[in-house]
């Protein structure tokens, strides 16, 4: 589906019909129990998939790959055959995504968060990180990060633990330690980190606790920082901003998805499920929201919806 500027979600007009799957791969483990796919990335011409279970190959001359349980596969664009196997995290991995650069890096890199209290920049040229990212004796778990526009500054946000639900900043070049912490933003898990991608040092976050917050990242009185909060009233799963930045798109646990404004005001909610969001010839079966994604990189405001039926 794609966003329209009105109220209403419209099938895209690149919107087909395939009979078979074209191309498929199963991930194979030694964990017992299911395994599955946490998360997924377009990464230099591969795909990278983050996977819940042990490795049943694991990388033998990586020297940082230890006790890893849930190991990153990059698999090829043009068959679907694995190609490379990186360790992960030590107790879970939860987020993944491709950047361009980070710390003057001048290529595209895989950059990964866990549970075990770290965020990993990953060189696949060696099979381990290059970069990791620790809050020294603390350790919490991180749920979600984002890397700045220019490639020097991480964010990342906390599981909550106990009272305690930060974000953490650091410089990737001087990893160590973080540079500050904000830890007032919010109250429960902060699933989003997000910069803005047209104003530097802006960071949407988003969390369990209902809000969306906009901060600004370089600001180190944490009572300064935060910009712009809307509160949605439900716990926010996934959040992202419109190619433009003009505008923000969030999607809840309860399968319903919404547009903000740059100041944080609510454009639209809707519940994915309902018929009447959908126009056209065909009849829409829509149980879930997948994610979504930009239409195009040109970047103006399209955005596509992706959801799916259990049918």
């Amino acid at each position: 589906m794609e966003i329209s500027n009105g109220s209403v979600l419209l099938a895209s007009p690149n919107l087909a019909t395939a009979s078979s799957v074209l191309r498929s791969n199963i991930i194979s483990t030694i964990a017992s129990g299911e395994t599955y796919v946490l998360s997924l990335a377009n990464f230099d011409g591969k795909y990278a998939a983050m996977s819940s279970g042990s490795t049943s190959n694991p990388t033998k001359n990586a020297a940082n790959n230890k006790n890893t349980t849930c190991p990153i596969y990059l698999y090829s664009k043009q068959t679907l055959q694995r190609e490379q196997t990186l360790p992960g995290h030590e107790i879970s991995s939860t987020f993944m995504r491709s950047v361009v650069s980070v710390a003057g890096s001048g290529r595209p890199v895989l950059v990964s968060s866990g549970k075990d209290g770290s965020v990993r920049v990953w060189d696949e040229r060696s099979g381990g990180y290059g970069i990791q990212m620790t809050d020294l004796s603390k350790s919490r778990a991180f749920l979600s990060f984002d890397v700045s526009l220019d490639g020097y500054t991480v964010a990342a946000g906390t599981e909550l633990h106990g009272d305690d639900v930060s974000v953490l900043y650091w410089d990737p070049r001087q990893p160590a330690a973080p540079l500050r912490t904000h830890s007032s933003t919010h109250s429960d898990d902060i699933t989003v980190v997000h910069f803005s991608p047209s104003t530097p040092g802006v960071l949407l976050t988003a969390s369990s606790d209902g809000l969306i917050s906009l901060s600004n990242s370089e600001e180190t009185d944490e009572d300064e920082a935060v910009v712009n909060v809307g509160n949605w009233g439900c716990s926010v799963s996934q959040a992202g901003w419109l190619p433009d930045g003009s505008r923000i798109w969030c999607a809840s646990d309860m399968e319903t998805f919404s547009t903000w404004s740059e100041e944080l005001d609510l454009l639209q909610s809707h519940d994915i499920r309902g018929p009447c969001l959908h126009s056209g010839p065909r009849t829409w079966v829509t149980d879930y929201l997948i994610t979504a994604s930009p239409s195009s990189p040109s970047g103006d405001s399209s955005l596509d919806v992706f959801v799916g039926s259990n049918e």
